[in-house]
C-alpha cells in the first residue's frame, strides 16, 4: 500500500466519524511515523509502506478515532518558537496562550534585562519555558499542584537546555514569601457545568485540575487576587489568561484587592484573553 492510499482511507475513515480536521489530523500523524515535515508529505505520497508501518499507523487512527487529541498521541506540541512534550497530565498549550507571550514582549522590551518570573499552574511549562528562551538573563520559579505535571515541564526544561528555573509542587503561592517582577499564570476559567458539554478532546484527555474553574469559572482569580500582593514588588507586573467574556468580571475582582487592570490583549479570534495587572500601591 502507498502513502496516498493510507492518506485517503484514513481520512474518510475520520470524516465520517464526524472529526473536522481529518486531513491534518492523518498528516501530521503520518509525517510523525515517516519523521517527515508535514509540508513535504505530498513527496512521500508515492511511496509504498510495510505491513508494519500500516499496523502502527493503524493504531495511531485508532486512538484519534476516540477523540483523542493529536498532541498527546504523538506526544508534543508547538508553541511559540519551541516544541513541548505533552500527556494527558497537562493542558495542550494553544495558540490562545501566546497572547501572554506577546503582551510580556510589549512590556519588556530589552530581552537582556535580568528580572524574576513566578508562573502559577506551570502546566506543561510552556508559557515561562518560552519567556526564558526569549529572556536569557531571566530566572524563574514554576509552580504546579500536580507532581506529574511537573514531571513533563521539567523534561521540556531539560530539553530546551534551560538551568534558570526551579519547580515546586505547591498550592498556588502558598508559604511563597519571594517577591517577583513578573507574575504569569494560566488558571483553570472553565465552569463545572461547562465542562461537561466540551469536546471530548478536552474534558476526557485534559486533567481536570487544570480546567475547573468552580461554578462560575472565576475560584481561582478570587484566590489569585487576595493572595498575590505578597509576591508584587512595587511595579510587579501581572498577566493573566482569562476565558471568554471574563474580562469585566476578573476586573472587578481584583480591584476590590487594590490591583489596577492596566491592559487588556485579544487572542488570534479577536477574543479578550490576557489582562495586565499592576498592584494599585
Amino acid at each position: 500500500m502507498k502513502v496516498k492510499e493510507l492518506f485517503l482511507n484514513s481520512s474518510k475513515l475520520l470524516k465520517d466519524k464526524g472529526i473536522e480536521t481529518a486531513n491534518i489530523d492523518v498528516k501530521m500523524l503520518l509525517s510523525f511515523l515517516l519523521k517527515a515535515n508535514t509540508n513535504e508529505l505530498i513527496n512521500y505520497f508515492e511511496k509504498k509502506v510495510s505491513y508494519n508501518f500500516i499496523k502502527r499507523f493503524n493504531k495511531l487512527i485508532e486512538r484519534r478515532l476516540k477523540r483523542e487529541p493529536i498532541a498527546n498521541i504523538i506526544g508534543k506540541k508547538s508553541f511559540w518558537d519551541y516544541e513541548f512534550i505533552v500527556n494527558k497530565n497537562v493542558l495542550t498549550p494553544r495558540p490562545d496562550s501566546e497572547t501572554l507571550i506577546e503582551a510580556v514582549l510589549e512590556n519588556y522590551k530589552d530581552k537582556d534585562k535580568n528580572f524574576s518570573i513566578l508562573d502559577l499552574g506551570t502546566g506543561s511549562g510552556c508559557l515561562i519555558l518560552t519567556l526564558l528562551k526569549i529572556y536569557k538573563n531571566a530566572n524563574g520559579l514554576a509552580i504546579d499542584k500536580s507532581k506529574k505535571a511537573l514531571n513533563i515541564a521539567e523534561k521540556n526544561a531539560k530539553n530546551l537546555y534551560i538551568k534558570r528555573i526551579k519547580f515546586l509542587k505547591n498550592n498556588w503561592n502558598n508559604n511563597i514569601k519571594k517577591k517577583f517582577d513578573l507574575i504569569i499564570s494560566n488558571p483553570p476559567y472553565i465552569s463545572k457545568e461547562e465542562i461537561k458539554i466540551l469536546e471530548p478532546e478536552v474534558n476526557i484527555f485534559n486533567p481536570i485540575l487544570a480546567l475547573n474553574g468552580g461554578n462560575d469559572g472565576l475560584d481561582c482569580y478570587r484566590y489569585l487576587a487576595k493572595n498575590l500582593m505578597k509576591n508584587c514588588k512595587k511595579n510587579t507586573k501581572i498577566f493573566l489568561e482569562i476565558g471568554k467574556d471574563q474580562e469585566k468580571d476578573i476586573k472587578n475582582i481584583f480591584e476590590k484587592e487594590n490591583f489596577k487592570l492596566i491592559k487588556s490583549y485579544k487572542d488570534i479570534n479577536q477574543i479578550i484573553r490576557v489582562l495586565y495587572f499592576q498592584f494599585a500601591n
